[in-house]
């Protein structure tokens, strides 16, 4: 009896995103009753169609994969030597609606020039493979998705950017501007709260802008790292709550950092304590709070079945932007006096 390796199936299909949308049915296949003599007149007929030449898959009468056998093991066996004899009984294979992302991590961590394609596990009958070059191009699809879902771009043509019309190009864009317009709007209004405390002190108004760049970045940074993680498997449902406690201890130390830098730069210029101290702890509770959401966002998203490279970045960006203001603005009410 063969040994095969089951992977775990994927039920639902979507266009470009599983195995059938990117396999070939340019294979070499191979009946388990050849010689070795007979695989080699079968590689002449078939191999100039096949996609890939490295391995021939081996299936029984019924057409069910059983097995692989390489080229160049073929060649150095003696011709009158049964198949059956020299096959490798270990295949992995994947179904047609195996995620890319499967695909991808399965063939890099197993260095494979190929990976077949059978109906459904059950079955095995080999309908196709995917070869190594496919890996390169899902990659491509998938770092340009997740770049253009980071920086608010939806619904992202397939086609150049050249060829692409300026009112796709809008479309695309404007929803998460609109968003993201009313966002600093809401942030326009809550600094506004705070104008009795830009009259007694104006120098306050001078490190907005400051602690808005630190909550953006330290947030965006996060979910791009997140998300990158996630789409590789580096961080898995079981290990979410580990991830977020190790963001949790780098968000503090990075905090405590940001916040020393800007306390000794205010004790120099401006010679003001208090006003440093506001700063540093100001610092501190945005980086944990702009890191920590960067990492829950993606989560929540993948959790409710959304695409967490369009919806963490720009929202991760002004949330964390709101609660900055508020927290500087509530030091500084508290310590300040303002």
């Amino acid at each position: 009896m063969s040994e095969v390796k089951k992977l775990k199936p994927i039920k639902k299909c979507k266009l470009h995103h599983y195995a059938e949308c990117v396999m070939t049915p340019d294979f070499v296949d191979l009946s388990i009753d050849f010689t070795v003599k007979q695989a080699l007149q079968r590689v002449r007929e078939v191999g100039k169609y096949s996609m890939s030449f490295v391995n021939c898959y081996v299936v029984d009468k019924d057409g069910k994969l059983i097995g692989k056998v390489s080229i160049r093991r073929l060649v150095l066996a003696n011709p009158e030597d049964k198949l059956e004899n020299i096959y490798d009984k270990k295949v992995i294979f994947v179904e047609p609606c195996t995620k890319n992302s499967e695909l991808v991590k399965i063939m890099r961590e197993r260095r494979l020039p190929s990976l077949p394609v059978v109906d459904d596990a059950e079955n095995r009958r080999l309908v196709g493979i995917v070869t190594i070059d496919k890996v390169a191009d899902i990659l491509e699809h998938d770092a340009t998705h997740e770049m253009q879902g980071a920086a608010g771009v939806s619904n992202v043509s397939d086609q150049p950017y050249l060829k692409t019309s300026i009112w796709k190009h809008t479309a695309t864009r404007m929803p998460w501007l609109i968003f993201l317009l009313f966002a600093a709007m809401l942030a326009g209004l809550l600094v506004s709260f705070y104008e009795e405390s830009f009259k007694s002190m104006p120098i306050l108004v001078t490190f907005i802008p400051m602690i808005m760049a630190i909550a953006g970045a330290g947030g965006s940074q996060v979910s791009t790292v997140t998300i990158r993680s996630m789409a590789v498997g580096e961080i898995t449902t079981k290990q979410y709550l580990k991830a977020f406690i190790k963001e949790f201890w780098i968000s503090i130390v990075c905090g405590v950092l940001l916040g020393l830098v800007n306390f000794l730069f205010v004790m120099i210029w401006y010679r003001d304590l208090m006003l440093g101290v506001v700063l540093w702890l100001g610092l501190i509770a945005t980086v944990i709070f702009a890191k920590l959401l960067g990492m829950l966002l993606p989560i929540l998203a993948k959790k409710c079945r959304i695409d967490p490279a369009l919806i963490s970045s720009p929202l991760v960006t002004i949330i964390a932007d709101i609660f900055g203001i508020f927290v500087y603005f509530t030091f500084a009410t508290m310590l300040l006096g303002v």
